[in-house]
């Protein structure tokens, strides 16, 4: 089944990788609950990118690991150089991200995702912002997902369908009654 109520959010997806396309890259965060959708979504767009002829890379901030360490993770997707990405995850001296920016940044017609972004702490979603301000003037987009706003980019924020989109879900599966029951809960 293919996604139900988000057509205007996955034309705002479609719309950032025209522009990456056209060499205005930047970021959407999709922001919402747990459940509503965002993981989807990104998927979407990664297919969207796909189709389009991007190069796709993505990832997940895993909650309680160092926020760097999924960017670590897309610049080795990506193919760059093990001691960009040993700097780094290298806790030891202050943090230069000005080698792994630009290689984030880089490439024609990329779409980097990151999966639950705010999971990683303040030093993700930094790093997210460094990106964001590399893309102005290249073709690589970002999307991102967060429980809430990061001030990052444009956000596309997530609510729950309205009865008729959960409807064309769930269809034969229940009355209409139970229908609304479940949109109501």
């Amino acid at each position: 089944m293919g996604l139900v109520g988000r057509s205007a959010e996955v034309g705002e997806l479609a719309a950032l990788l025209d522009r990456a396309a056209a060499g205005f890259g930047g970021v959407i965060t999709l922001v919402g609950a747990a459940g509503s959708g965002k993981s989807a979504l990104a998927a979407e767009a990664a297919a969207l990118a796909r189709d389009r002829g991007f190069e796709v890379a993505g990832g997940s901030a895993v909650r309680g690991r160092p926020g760097r360490l999924v960017w670590a993770g897309l610049l080795d997707d990506l193919g760059a150089d093990p001691e960009v990405t040993r700097a780094l995850l290298d806790e030891s001296g202050p943090l230069d991200t000005t080698m792994a920016v630009r290689l984030l940044a880089a490439g024609t017609r990329r779409l980097i995702v990151v999966d639950d972004v705010d999971a990683g702490g303040q030093e993700a979603v930094d790093m997210l912002a460094l990106v964001a301000a590399r893309l102005v003037t290249c073709s690589t987009a970002v999307v991102a997902t967060a429980a809430t706003s990061l001030g990052v980019g444009r956000d596309l924020k997530l609510c729950g369908l309205c009865e008729r989109d959960l409807a064309a879900i769930v269809g034969e599966m229940a009355a209409a009654g139970q229908r609304h029951a479940v949109w109501v809960a």
